[in-house]
């Protein structure tokens, strides 16, 4: 653990412990795992529950697991890969707590991250959720941390476009989070469904400042971020983003029908109009701007999905982009030889 990662302390817990079930699935993370494990097994002000699920590794990832003998980690293990999504249903299939977190096996909970986010929901929230420190494989910062704001059920239609919160610091109350597992076994991104689920049922997603995830970028992460910072604008991740989603809207406009909210209709209209507009991108076909595709999917994603889908548009924009990380890299790399002095 470098000096970074507790550089910033938040306050403990003052309100009546309770406890959190963290679900941690990992497969072949045996360099990673015992990081993201202490940094749990280290905070304070909640009664904790890590749940961990070997999803079948080939490395020794066991082994690591095997070293903490704590009373507070529930672990079980697949014989064989069978993927995330079963990986984490089966975590909260043996979670006992009354908040439930999620917390990738190769990144680090900053101190305070879970007292902070329970507190908030204890105080009324249905769930909370802060920054995100996005770092290299060795924790060195990238960039500057990445900041939110509250959610709630009246931001659905907005939440249907694209997935506003990480699952590394989502924290719903279990009331919430139940409507959301057993997880679909189409989704690619699982903290999406489980916000679009919590929001569909009532609740509020405090936005909390001060604690941090360490998101480490060491370029095999799930969500296919690279180990450099990927801007918005690129064209490549935008797409294997937009395929990978599809799954994800299929289960989401079957689920809408039972929503307990107003507007059912029109909200599965919204997710059916992404989910085609989507579909047309991956093939390589225009999206085009009538009145009702502006309103379900905005004017900006309509432009992104254009973007990348004509040709002379999207390779003006690929060079943009290039130029982008290229300056990037070397800001980076200036500030590595800054810090270090090594040229």
């Amino acid at each position: 653990m470098t000096d970074f990662v507790h550089a910033e302390r938040t306050r403990v817990s003052t309100v009546g412990r309770r406890r959190v079930s963290v679900l941690m699935p990992t497969y072949n993370h045996e360099r990673w795992i015992g990081a993201a494990i202490e940094s749990i097994l280290d905070q304070v002000g909640v009664e904790i529950e890590l749940v961990i699920v070997d999803d079948g590794s080939t490395d020794d990832t066991s082994k690591v697991i095997d070293r903490f003998d704590d009373p507070r980690i529930t672990r079980d293990r697949f014989p064989v890969n069978r993927g995330k999504i079963a990986a984490f249903n089966r975590c909260f299939e043996l979670a006992t707590g009354d908040f439930i977190a999620c917390c990738a096996s190769d990144d680090v909970l900053g101190p305070g991250s879970l007292a902070a986010r329970s507190d908030a929901i204890t105080a009324g929230a249905g769930g909370a959720w802060h920054r995100i420190q996005p770092c290299d494989r060795d924790l060195r910062p990238l960039s500057g941390s990445w900041t939110g704001r509250d959610w709630t059920p009246a931001d659905l239609e907005l939440v249907l476009r694209y997935p506003p919160i990480s699952g590394g610091v989502l924290m719903p109350a279990r009331r919430f989070a139940e409507p959301a597992f057993p997880l679909p076994s189409s989704l690619a991104a699982e903290d999406w469904w489980i916000t679009i689920q919590a929001l569909a049922h009532g609740a509020m997603i405090e936005w909390v400042d001060g604690p941090m995830l360490i998101y480490r970028l060491h370029g095999g992460n799930a969500s296919g971020t690279t180990t450099t910072i990927d801007p918005p604008s690129d064209p490549d991740l935008f797409v294997w983003n937009e395929d990978r989603s599809l799954g994800c809207y299929d289960a989401i406009i079957s689920s809408i029908p039972a929503w307990p909210v107003d507007r059912t209709r029109e909200l599965e209209r919204i997710a059916r109009d992404n989910r085609d507009a989507g579909r047309r991108m991956v093939a390589g076909r225009r999206t085009f701007p009538s009145p009702r595709r502006l309103r379900s999917l905005g004017p900006t994603r309509w432009l992104l999905l254009n973007l990348v889908t004509i040709r002379l548009a999207r390779r003006h924009w690929s060079r943009l982009y290039r130029s982008i990380e290229s300056i990037r890299s070397s800001k980076n790399r200036l500030a590595r030889i800054h810090r270090t002095g090594d040229a």
